[in-house]
């Protein structure tokens, strides 16, 4: 209980950081794609990639709720058109 009384619940989420080889732009659209799937993800790393000398080379992390990870690489794999 919080000192006001309210029972305060956290939740604690694990996220997995899928690998891919991708810049800034290529991760948003990644990330778009895959919320309109339904898919819990978001972006990290991504002041690093825009402020590197060589944006393609500090990569964008796209991270996936875990219970959503198998479901997420086979839409990007898809997207990408790395599957059948």
């Amino acid at each position: 209980m919080s000192p006001s009384g309210v029972c305060v619940k956290l939740m604690v989420m694990s996220y997995i950081d899928i690998n891919i080889p991708c810049n800034y732009i290529e991760a948003h659209l990644i990330l778009d794609h895959l919320r309109g799937h339904n898919v819990d993800c978001y972006l990290t790393d991504t002041y690093s990639s825009t402020c590197s000398l060589a944006p393609g080379i500090v990569m964008v992390r796209i991270m996936i709720k875990e219970e959503d990870a198998h479901r997420g690489a086979e839409l990007i794999d898809k997207y990408l058109g790395n599957s059948e």
